[in-house]
């Protein structure tokens, strides 16, 4: 994803959107489960890599197809959890 009024690359977006789908899991989350489904650079296309992903998940919530809320864990730390709002 480029400038933040860009949207993200198609492929990443539907692997972002399928992610979320069955659960809501907080950004890292996201990053592990696209790295375990499609290991090595294939696991996050465009040039920025890794790195393109909470752009991507920031872009998708303020288009409306994601819901984000912060939660406390366990250990006290606070983590952003994002679920789909409804299927594209």
């Amino acid at each position: 994803m480029g400038a933040m009024g860009t949207h993200p690359d198609p492929g990443l977006r539907r692997r972002l959107l399928d992610a979320l789908g069955e659960r809501p899991l907080s950004g890292h989350e996201v990053v592990q489960r696209l790295a375990r489904d499609k290991p090595g650079a294939a696991a996050f296309p465009g040039s920025a890599g890794e790195a393109s992903i909470y752009p991507a998940l920031h872009r998708l919530e303020a288009d409306g197809k994601l819901r984000a809320a912060w939660e406390r864990t366990q250990s006290g730390s606070l983590r952003r959890r994002y679920s789909v709002t409804r299927r594209p």
